[in-house]
């Protein structure tokens, strides 16, 4: 009894380990890193981005993933007085835009694309010139759908990253991000990362199948001993799938 016991427990296990280590098909998903030397850009005077800069070959580098302190970019911070924690030795606060040109394979047409950074700062994005998109998160990854605006091909890709804290139109006064996340956050806050702007972590383009699930949220209930789960599908043709 004991030693079919055992058996059991050791055909569960290998089937286990084997479901575990099982990888996805390899055509399932396919990326391009973005790792590499961009184009930069700072707005030091604070005027705001020009029309013309997205289009247009930046005057700097910087390399990606990276910061613009790590890049010795910026003003050199010649402030020694804090003493609550690290200071870096390069300061920027404002606008930076990075500029690269992306070839997009030709089996990615008819598939899904989107852009994926997984820590930043308030972004907008431009293809070949044209703005496609903005987001303001800044503790979870920053996912951009891309798919109408990235065919096979050559294409310019330009990332604004904002780490200021006012923005500035007409007579009214805009805070890129609230004060409260801006004055005491652990995402801006000198004593902790420090209001660093750039782009940091997983950075690439993905492509995956038209259809698909986008989203996938559990809702336990322990009195009922059940699980409701609400899946988000992707599937942009309306098509089956």
């Amino acid at each position: 009894m004991k030693n079919s016991i055992k058996l059991v427990a050791l055909l569960l296990t290998a089937g286990l380990y084997s479901a575990c280590t099982q990888q996805l098909p390899s055509d399932t998903r396919s990326r391009i890193s973005l790792k590499g030397n961009w184009g930069l850009q700072l707005d030091t005077a604070g005027t705001g981005i020009a029309p013309d800069w997205p289009a247009k070959s930046c005057t700097d580098s910087l390399f990606l993933p990276g910061t613009t302190d790590r890049g010795k970019k910026g003003t050199y911070n010649t402030d020694m007085t804090l003493t609550t924690g690290l200071s870096r030795e390069y300061v920027f606060e404002g606008k930076a835009l990075y500029t690269k040109q992306v070839r997009i394979p030709e089996e990615w047409d008819g598939t899904s694309v989107r852009l994926v950074m997984e820590r930043t700062k308030p972004t907008t994005i431009w293809i070949d010139g044209k703005e496609v998109g903005a987001n303001n998160d800044i503790s979870t990854a920053q996912q951009y759908d891309l798919s109408s605006s990235l065919s096979p091909g050559l294409h310019s890709l330009a990332i604004l990253v904002d780490n200021g804290r006012v923005e500035t139109h007409g007579r009214a006064s805009l805070r890129t991000v609230p004060e409260k996340v801006y004055g005491s956050s652990h995402a801006y806050s000198a004593s902790t990362q420090t209001n660093w702007n750039g782009i940091i972590g997983d950075f690439y383009l993905e492509s995956a199948p038209l259809c698909g699930i986008d989203d996938i949220q559990l809702y336990p209930d322990v009195a009922k001993k059940a699980v409701t789960a609400r899946v988000t599908l992707r599937n942009p043709g309306g098509g089956a799938g």
